[in-house]
């Protein structure tokens, strides 16, 4: 992709969310994983940063449904508008205690920052009833990307539940039935692997099985357990993140879980 004399490397837009928190404040994240595998892109080293405040939010400070709908259209008002004029890379935004924050990276030239500025204030000509501000830097390495943006090792935790949940509400199961959940866990040692045993096993967790894989894998010890928990959205980080922090304290990899699918009046999806 070239936009007047800037070469970008070629990558494919991959859209995620994740929820985190930012000083003490619920917050919801939005990021092109896409761009991870490019960034940084060096003849991109400045970042603007479109902050605005929003009227209505609930409890956590973040946007009603319908003031998420305006909030939309001046996102989409603002990518359209730096994209295609100036050739901005739209980053994605942080949401938290009644702000939104754009982030787009631009070409190094003085000029393309001040249009881009001056493009983002004709936007919020159109949308007077909510205060912004802009600011831009250099962010050469792409920091900001790299370490705030993209999630950590705990959130794509997260965002991996939060996957897998949606699939199970999307085969008809409600989420309300407690069910066994099995866990997997990976560790270098056998020794290792034992002394996370007794620490799930006091969790209450029944181990099921216990492998050593001859595949010159660098965590060749396995251990699978479960135990019975219920799996809501409000339930399965405060079930799986404990465990993921477990399996690190021994130098291990937590793999993830599995539940079979319970629909309406019990039944087990086969």
């Amino acid at each position: 992709m070239i936009f007047g004399k800037v070469k970008i490397p070629e990558y494919e837009d991959s859209w995620n969310s994740y929820f985190t928190n930012i000083e003490g404040h619920h917050a919801s994240v939005f990021f092109n994983m896409g761009l991870k595998k490019v960034a940084p892109v060096k003849s991109f080293p400045a970042l603007l940063a479109v902050n605005m405040q929003y009227l209505d939010h609930d409890e956590n400070g973040l946007p009603t449904a319908e003031q998420a709908e305006i909030l939309f259209q001046i996102e989409d008002a603002l990518t359209q508008a730096l994209e295609q004029d100036i050739g901005a890379l739209y980053s994605g935004r942080m949401t938290y205690h009644m702000q939104r924050e754009f982030y787009f990276y631009l070409p190094g030239n003085k000029s393309v920052r001040q249009e881009a500025r001056s493009l983002v204030e004709g936007i919020f000509a159109s949308f007077l009833d909510f205060a912004f501000t802009t600011d831009c830097g250099e962010d050469e390495n792409w920091e900001h990307f790299l370490e705030r943006l993209y999630p950590s090792e705990e959130e794509r935790q997260t965002m991996n539940n939060m996957s897998l949940l949606t699939v199970l509400a999307e085969q008809g199961d409600s989420l309300e039935q407690p069910r066994i959940v099995q866990h997997w866990c990976y560790f270098r040692g056998d020794n290792v692997r034992a002394l996370f045993r007794g620490e799930v096993e006091q969790m209450g967790f029944e181990v099921a099985a216990d492998h050593f894989h001859d595949d010159e894998s660098e965590l060749p010890y396995s251990i699978t357990f479960r135990r019975k928990d219920q799996i809501g959205f409000r339930d399965i980080n405060a079930l799986t993140l404990p465990l993921y922090h477990l399996a690190k304290k021994y130098n291990g990899y937590y793999d993830g879980w599995e539940v079979p699918v319970l629909k309406d009046g019990g039944g087990v999806e086969s």
